[in-house]
């Protein structure tokens, strides 16, 4: 529109054709206001183009008030279409233009040269412009889509409840960022880190004492294979210092712009963060734990504990005031009922025991031991415990349900059983924990249990172990004994799902 308010001094013919323009435009606007498809908007435009064609003609071409026009129409055209297929349109189009009215009108040799000089430098300069456009938006696209990748980083990075999910959402923002496979996310305070790969990179970086260098550098280590591998280091830093590093191996014809680093300080920022947020809450989780477990350790010691003793204090009162004279039964029964009392109030002050962590902290196959030597003591049975492998640097959440599991089977074996003999087995590979325990006591009809109240304690196992993902399973049989078997994944096993 400007254009051609611009040429309308130059303009030679009736105003009819430029007031059908100007409503040809509005009647365009306004068409913008409504969500057209591709198709829609590619079929405007080629009827525009066509009509510029022919007012180019009309006019002169060379000196046409309408060049402006059809080249502001080709900018439209540029939204749908770009690169080759772009530039050939624009290309064929003019110069089609140009030989027909060459070969119509038969100018004379200097006008022709004079015209087609001034054409030729109106489209060299557009093409140009249309290509300086093209490169400009084409940066911003990739840079906005880039900053849209940071955004719902950023974004969904809060719903991460750990800091192994954090990393591999980490790691695969970056890779999304650059287009590169290979990205490593480390972090040098993360104990529990189960990946060989980010491991093994980690190890190397401290024993180069990289993590000293506050920029990112390329950097050469000797990997377990003996072979030197270039690196791109780029250090995740807090206020502490360097907690981690973004690494990569660089391949030939991979490199990251300055400017682009600006990515990588803004996700090291956050991820930073992230992990500081996570260790506080892994601090006041466990914290919370231990205040709970004191507290109710506590309440059963000032209340069912005390209750129990004090409960056992008054069956002795008894015996002591009931007549001599009294049947051997009624001294039957009240043995009975004093041994169910002692025996209940120390299973009460085993459980404030554990409830303090006290003997939990050993190595895991040491306090199992521990555990059953304790509660297996003057029971006259005969106990086999076998262990095999090696749980080194196992979950602690692991190591808490595979203890109660072993405690909760024994306490029922020891009250349900009459089991003479029993045998438990403790197995741990690289991938797995199984756990065996085998009596050889009345056994019990797996249906009928099952319909009982006294399952609870075979459903509160199972609910535990199937949470921790693994699987328990129950065989007995009257008269035949009983197995209980676990099978629970080992901690590295979970974290890689």
């Amino acid at each position: 529109m400007i254009s051609l308010l611009y040429y309308m001094g130059n303009f030679p013919y009736q105003y009819t054709v430029l007031i059908g323009l100007i409503i040809l435009n509005l009647i365009y606007t306004i068409l913008l206001f409504y969500p057209l498809n591709r198709q829609t908007s590619l079929f405007l435009i080629g009827a525009e183009l066509l009509l510029d064609y022919i007012l180019l003609y009309k006019t002169g071409v060379w000196n046409s008030p309408f060049l402006l026009y059809t080249l502001s129409t080709f900018l439209w055209l540029n939204i749908f279409w770009s690169g080759k297929k772009f530039f050939s349109l624009f290309i064929f189009y003019f110069s089609t233009l140009a030989t027909l009215k060459l070969l119509i009108d038969f100018p004379s040799p200097e006008a022709s040269e004079i015209l087609m000089q001034k054409y030729v430098l109106q489209l060299f300069a557009f093409f140009g412009f249309v290509f300086l456009l093209n490169q400009f938006f084409r940066a911003f696209k990739k840079e906005y889509r880039r900053g849209m990748v940071v955004y719902r980083y950023i974004k969904t990075l809060a719903d991460k409840k750990d800091l192994q999910s954090s990393k591999i959402h980490t790691e695969g923002a970056i890779s999304k960022l650059f287009a590169i496979g290979d990205i490593y996310v480390l972090s040098f305070t993360d104990s529990k880190e189960k990946d060989l790969l980010r491991n093994s990179y980690t190890k190397l970086i401290q024993a180069g004492k990289y993590t000293k260098g506050n920029h990112h550098n390329e950097i050469v280590v000797r990997n377990y294979a003996g072979e030197k591998e270039r690196l791109f280091y780029f250090p995740v830093k807090s206020a502490s210092g360097v907690i981690g590093a973004v690494v990569y191996p660089l391949r030939k014809g991979m490199k990251i712009k300055r400017y682009e680093y600006l990515y990588l300080y803004l996700i090291g920022k956050v991820l930073a963060n992230k992990e500081r947020e996570l260790l506080l809450e892994e601090e006041n989780a466990k914290s919370l734990k231990e205040d709970f477990r004191k507290k109710m350790a506590q309440d059963m010691h000032d209340g069912i504990a005390q209750q129990l003793f004090f409960l056992n204090a008054m069956l002795f009162k008894l015996k002591m005031n009931l007549p001599e004279e009294r049947s051997g039964k009624v001294d039957q029964i009240l043995q009975d009922i004093e041994k169910q009392v002692k025996g209940s109030h120390q299973e009460i002050r085993d459980y404030i025991k554990d409830l303090r962590d006290e003997g939990e902290k050993e190595h895991i196959f040491d306090a199992i031991d521990q555990l059953v030597k304790r509660l297996t003591a003057d029971k006259g049975l005969t106990v086999r415990f076998h262990t095999s492998g090696q749980p080194l640097n196992e979950d602690p959440d692991t190591v808490l349900i595979i203890y109660r599991f072993v405690q909760e089977s024994l306490n029922n074996t020891l009250k349900h059983a009459k089991a003479t003999s029993i045998e438990i087995s403790l197995e741990v590979t690289q991938v797995q924990w199984s756990i065996h325990i085998l009596d050889n006591g009345i056994g019990f009809d797996e249906e009928l249990t099952n319909t009982k109240k006294e399952s609870l304690g075979l459903i509160g196992m199972s609910e535990r172990i199937n949470e921790a993902g693994g699987t328990m399973s129950v065989n007995s049989e009257l008269g035949a004994g009983t197995k209980i078997t676990a099978i629970l994944p080992r901690g590295r096993v979970k974290a890689h799902g």
